[in-house]
């Protein structure tokens, strides 16, 4: 018989032999019987010498076809096949499962395949296994993954007083609008979106928003129930509606700011995979499996309205009037009330807004005072 030195884990060196084993036989061996020489050319299972009962040992196999450094771990609970590879970084050893799970002939076909990865890369093969791993993660990341990077980074930067507890929530809103059944794009491989997908599913987010928009009266979108699409209705078709003056406008334009938050959230926490897999795969001298940024598209294609459309938006909406001294103060009351709902999560937006909008008040009344020149002089009570 030819022998071997073996190195058990956390143990001195010791001298073992290779065995013949059947698989009946391997599937005996146990820390409380293991293999022996019988009869010329047969080997038995027995018990051991009584020093070495009760601890794990490891057998080499001696079969025709077991690759180099084949053999059998037997642990107190169960025996697993093993290879071992030695070599100018050391010993190597490497798992290939139970042999109650697989049989020899598969146990020596594993093996063979992770020398081979030995042999090619001078790694343990189970590192190159979690590097393939991750890149089939890689190629199935979906948008709410991304999302969830993204809240995750929002969650340290809250931490680190760099970002707010609302920012967290607003891109959970984000997601959800994704989630949508009419909308379906959170569930999406990144790899597998073409622009044709998101633009549909632009489309569809903002009819879904449009619908439960809180902008619109009640008593409007009960007219509005039966409309596909509010944007396409001319001006004639919606004042026959019921629907007049402002609201033409807000009508035109409902759940449109929503789904361009939401979208530019999605290319935000895209934009995020992105770079960490850039780093990643020049790290581990590969390829990026991820290049692109689906959602760049909603910038290439001019989906997002600009500054210019906005404005014409808010004028239209007459949404961004001039306060007067009959509309003050009935603002002024509304921020206030809007302090206090939804349990308290508007407070700091409109303490920012009061505070701004006060400041704004008194330099405007300045402004005023220096214009009729009244420089020098006490231009409001304190």
């Amino acid at each position: 018989m030819d022998t071997v030195v073996a190195t058990q884990a956390g143990a001195p060196r010791r001298r073992d032999t290779k065995f013949k084993l059947t698989y009946r036989q391997i599937c005996e061996l146990s820390v409380a019987k293991g293999p022996v020489e019988g009869k010329p050319g047969r080997v038995v299972i027995a018990s051991p010498p009584s020093a070495d009962a009760g601890k794990p040992y490891r057998v080499l196999d001696g079969n025709q076809g077991a690759p180099t450094g084949f053999g059998f771990y037997v642990g107190t609970t169960r025996t697993t096949y093993e290879v071992v590879v030695r070599g100018p970084a050391g010993v190597r050893r490497f798992s290939l499962g139970s042999v109650t799970d697989i049989g020899p002939e598969q146990a020596y076909g594993l093996a063979r395949q992770k020398l081979a990865v030995v042999r090619e890369t001078g790694e343990h093969p189970s590192k190159e296994e979690a590097r393939a791993e991750q890149l089939v993660e890689l190629k199935g990341l979906t948008l709410a993954d991304c999302f969830a990077a993204y809240v995750d980074d929002l969650r340290k930067r809250v931490r680190n007083k760099k970002a707010k507890p609302a920012s967290i929530r607003a891109i959970q809103d984000s997601l959800a609008r994704f989630a949508r059944p009419e909308v379906g794009l959170a569930d999406r491989p990144i790899l597998q979106l073409l622009d044709k997908d998101i633009h549909r599913a632009f489309d569809s987010l903002r009819r879904s928003s449009m619908a439960r928009s809180n902008r619109i009266p009640t008593p409007m979108r009960q007219a509005l129930a039966d409309q596909l699409d509010w944007a396409a209705l001319s001006t004639q078709k919606l004042e026959a509606l019921g629907v007049t003056g402002k609201y033409v406008q807000r009508v035109k334009a409902a759940g449109l700011a929503s789904t361009e938050h939401a979208f530019t959230d999605a290319k935000r926490a895209v934009d995020l995979v992105l770079k960490r897999e850039r780093k990643a795969a020049a790290q581990q001298q590969r390829e990026p499996v991820l290049r692109y940024n689906p959602f760049q598209v909603i910038h290439d294609d001019d989906m997002l309205r600009d500054s210019q459309a906005l404005r014409r938006h808010y004028e239209r909406a007459e949404v961004r009037n001039a306060l007067g001294d009959e509309t003050l103060p009935t603002v002024l009351k509304v921020i206030l009330a809007r302090r206090d709902e939804q349990g308290g999560l508007n407070a700091t937006g409109a303490d920012y807004l009061l505070l701004t909008l006060l400041w704004g008040a008194r330099l405007a009344q300045f402004n005023i005072a220096v214009d009729h020149g009244y420089r020098g002089q006490k231009c409001w009570n304190d």
